[in-house]
């Protein structure tokens, strides 16, 4: 049981009582040990291509930090993102990868920055952090992630914007957000984040109420002011 412990806290405290029970079952030890893949995956070398998509990105969609806060277990999904939110992003054997949401600050976008491993975040605050990842599990049709890592999968890399469809499996108030994708759309890296929606964008949004007999009430929240803490070690 320490083991399974020590794993689960090795990705960020964000498996499923589900995927802990395959790992009991699938991994010899968590100490360097070699893994077992279960009977059922040890052929899988390559995911389904249907769990990816190709061609468009899918439209509005909303960022992860919002659904996050709104949604609960069970609930279907769809987000934007990007891979990323700590320094060990994939897991080995498994198909599991952190993402976080793409408002968040990497360090290679952060001029001057030369931060070896950029996608952990580790310039942002702690509290955005905790708000804006969540954990990618990609499942088999045994309902477990296919055993093997989700790197370069579909494309997916660190940094890379992606698209997640799927359905909350986990949830709680530590931050723990668990998201078992059935589709995932995988882009490029972006240069820089979003730029933030400005005064003026948003007044142009509500200016459509005018000369007209309909009753157009909008009470939208924009809060998309992040306060970053740039105090950081990179040693």
């Amino acid at each position: 049981m320490n083991t399974i412990k020590e794993f689960n806290m090795s990705i960020h405290r964000c498996i499923t009582l589900t995927c802990m029970l395959v790992l009991a079952g699938a991994i010899a030890g968590c100490d360097g040990s070699a893994a077992k893949p279960s009977a059922t995956n040890t052929n899988a070398k390559v995911i389904p291509a249907s769990h990816f998509i190709v061609g468009d990105k899918p439209a509005n969609a909303p960022m992860l930090t919002e659904v996050k806060a709104g949604s609960k277990v069970g609930d279907k999904v769809m987000f934007e993102a990007r891979v990323g939110g700590r320094s060990n992003v994939f897991v080995d054997e498994l198909a599991i990868f952190m993402a976080a949401d793409p408002r968040l600050v990497s360090c290679d976008q952060r001029p001057g920055d030369h931060c070896a491993v950029p996608w952990d975040y580790c310039c942002e605050d702690g509290n955005l952090i905790k708000a804006g990842t969540a954990t990618i599990q990609i499942m088999n049709d045994e309902g477990a992630p296919y055993a093997v890592s989700a790197e370069d999968q579909g494309g997916i890399k660190p940094l890379k914007t992606v698209v997640i469809q799927g359905v909350v499996s986990a949830k709680d108030d530590n931050g723990v957000f668990v998201v078992d994708a059935n589709n995932i759309w995988v882009g490029t890296i972006p240069a820089e984040p979003p730029a933030p929606e400005t005064d003026a964008d948003a007044a142009h949004d509500h200016d459509h109420d005018h000369d007209h007999d309909h009753d157009h009430d909008h009470d939208h929240d924009h809060d998309h002011d992040h306060d970053h803490d740039h105090d950081h070690d990179h040693g």
